[in-house]
């Protein structure tokens, strides 16, 4: 993952002397792949020991989103995510012998973006994002509290390689997203999201 974060800076630096060429749709359209680097389970509820935070845990799944652009350099973004893995939320200590199975969970953000469209092969962009997120785990054996809904806020930027008038290519999305599920220790969770996709063109 550092590697694909190393390459995408690269990749600014190199394009960033690129002679300009403007073009501003009014709509833009994403779809594509996410990876998932979730917050991972709550910390001991004992200083001396007990259960251990196990760090990041990953999950997978796809990403769409929609953007409506005000000025060339500026536009407001709406992105939905639906990632599927275990242990998302680990909302409950399990028993002996229990285990997590499966879980998935869904992220909606929307994020005012600043963009940079005056390079030759890239569009580059930042933004804040705001949003919920709903998580569910399924364990074994099954316990009551599974599913929670909570706010998220974070930071991301990303890459968009220049095909043609329709068409570019989002080489990369990297964002720092914290959750804050109601989870037994209280804390708030940071999340990875790295993802990838098409993106279509409408206007002008």
């Amino acid at each position: 993952m550092y590697r694909v974060l190393l390459a995408a800076c690269s990749l600014l630096v190199f394009c960033s002397g690129s002679p300009a060429q403007s073009v501003t749709p009014q709509w833009e359209l994403m779809g594509g792949f996410t990876s998932y680097l979730a917050g991972g389970e709550f910390s001991s509820l004992f200083p001396n020991g007990g259960f251990k935070n196990p760090g990041q845990l990953p999950a997978e799944g796809f990403q769409v989103g929609v953007s409506r652009s005000v000025k060339s350099f500026f536009r407001l973004t709406g992105e939905v995510n639906d990632v599927f893995g275990k242990e998302l939320v680990a909302v409950e200590h399990l028993p002996i012998g229990g285990e997590y199975k499966t879980g998935n969970e869904v992220v909606a953000l929307f994020m005012p973006e600043a963009t940079l469209r005056t390079l030759k092969h890239v569009d580059l962009f930042a933004h804040y994002e705001i949003g919920f997120a709903h998580a569910v785990d399924n364990q074994v054996p099954a316990v009551p509290n599974n599913k929670l809904t909570t706010w998220v806020q974070g930071f991301g930027i990303g890459v968009d390689l220049k095909t043609g008038h329709r068409f570019a290519i989002r080489l990369v999305e990297a964002d720092w997203i914290t959750t804050h599920f109601p989870k037994q220790d209280f804390d708030a969770e940071d999340n990875w999201r790295f993802s990838t996709g098409v993106v279509f063109r409408f206007g002008k």
